[in-house]
């Protein structure tokens, strides 16, 4: 049986082209495009959303069709599985489809262009839709001799196991019997409580006996514990009914840092109401103290401020000073060059006069 599911994400359509056409998780035979070319479909997909004037609002929708470890089907045959769902289910938009190799079970990234390169009408999901292309890939899948899993209520995914989310639920019950993804959900329950940062939560729940793996370029939390057993913050949402996913946590770190941070300046002494520690001395001389050097140190600073000004106008004084004899020496010398032409010029005149009357 293949599973669908929609993926909602905030990364640009860009990046998130770039990850699932990577070297490392597909290789280009397993690279097609509907409408487009695969070495250029970000571009034809902007390109048809700037001539629609449709270039806000979201991008793209990314599907992945997946099939369970164990099922009798290539890479080859899941990639023309996928086409041909998209083939009849996105028509006269742009698809990048690609079917990855890097994990046990075999599954194809569906990316959709937001706007029609026909029309320019905008992609709208719905549920309705979303069952409609799970339906459309059973039937797929039910051509090929593929097994078909009964779906839950939720159309997003298909259940492999019904019951284990009731059975989780009661083991956080009182007297309910424990398990270890209702241990996990305590830890992080209890530790979200109090923890003030990310790298505060992780510590405590490694003090609680689970590995946190929370990296900003993964769309989820991994919990593990020592024996390896692993969850995401999503199951863990779901089974402990609080949210959980990353923003969630980072909101609760902020608002315990700030009552941390109201706690300690409630236990600081307020200087202006002259308050008293409770250790015992005098805050008012204290704060007094304080105001004193506060303003003596303001006092410094007017008096360098002052000498500053003082030594840039004697600076400037030297300056101008300097100028000043520059200037009369050049007058000095002009004058001296002027009177020299003056005294020598009939001189020379009266030279060339009598050389004159020689040669005659």
């Amino acid at each position: 049986m293949a599973i669908i599911k929609a993926v909602s994400s905030r990364a640009s359509i860009g990046k998130v082209i770039n990850y699932v056409t990577g070297n490392e998780k597909t290789e280009e035979r397993l690279i097609s495009g509907i409408d487009c070319s695969p070495s250029s479909a970000l571009d034809e997909m902007k390109f048809t959303k700037k001539r629609f004037g449709k270039t806000d609002g979201r991008q793209y929708m990314h599907f992945i069709q997946s099939f369970p470890h164990g099922e009798k089907i290539t890479h080859e045959k899941a990639h023309e599985i996928a086409r041909e769902l998209a083939t009849n289910r996105f028509k006269g938009y742009e698809v990048l489809i690609a079917t990855h190799r890097d994990k046990a079970h075999i599954h194809t990234h569906i990316i959709v262009n937001s706007v029609s390169h026909v029309d320019g009408l905008k992609f709208r999901q719905s549920k309705a839709g979303l069952q409609g292309l799970k339906n459309w890939s059973d039937k797929l899948c039910r051509a090929l001799g593929l097994s078909i899993e009964q779906k839950r209520d939720n159309p997003s995914t298909y259940s492999k196991n019904p019951f284990k989310h009731s059975a989780i639920m009661e083991g956080l019950k009182p007297g309910g019997s424990q398990s270890w993804v209702v241990e996990c959900a305590a830890a992080v329950l209890d530790s979200k409580s109090v923890a003030t940062s990310r790298a505060d939560f992780i510590d405590k729940m490694q003090e609680s006996g689970w590995k946190t793996k929370w990296a900003d370029n993964r769309k989820y939390i991994v919990f593990e514990n020592n024996t390896g057993q692993r969850i995401r913050d999503k199951t863990l949402e779901q089974t402990a009914k609080e949210p959980l996913r990353k923003e969630d946590l980072e909101r609760e770190f902020s608002r315990n840092a700030e009552r941390a941070e109201r706690s300690r300046a409630e236990q600081r002494p307020e200087a202006a109401a002259g308050y008293e520690h409770k250790s015992g001395g005098s805050s008012a001389a204290d704060t007094g103290t304080s105001i004193g050097q506060l303003q003596a140190a303001i006092r410094d600073s007017r008096v360098a401020a002052d000498n500053t000004d003082v030594a840039i106008g004697e600076s400037r004084t030297a300056v101008e000073a300097d100028e000043r004899q520059r200037t009369n020496r050049v007058a000095d010398e002009q004058s001296r060059h002027i009177e020299r032409d003056r005294v020598e010029k009939p001189r020379v005149t009266e030279r060339i006069r009598e050389s004159a009357v020689h040669e005659r």
